[in-house]
């Protein structure tokens, strides 16, 4: 598989990669012991097929993550599914 079309998280030459599918968010973050569980550091790009992706260069394989999704007012931390 690809990694334009992977989801979950994997290394890359720049660092740990984040993908998720979550089309009906209005923002999403990657939060974690690699920027102490801030929302506010890692915000991923969204792409035409409502999956969300970012690069965090300072994540290291077998720390601890969630997705922080924001929709509307609302926003909660989800597991990776593929985690």
């Amino acid at each position: 598989m690809s990694n334009e079309n992977r989801l979950g998280f994997w290394k890359s030459d720049a660092g740990m990669a984040f993908r998720v599918w979550a089309p009906h968010a209005d923002s999403v973050s990657v939060v974690g012991e690699f920027n102490a569980w801030d929302w506010n550091q890692n915000e991923l790009m969204r792409d035409e097929q409502g999956c969300w992706f970012t690069v965090v260069p300072n994540a290291e394989f077998g720390q601890q993550y969630k997705f922080e999704i924001c929709k509307g007012e609302d926003r909660f931390t989800r597991v990776d599914p593929y985690a």
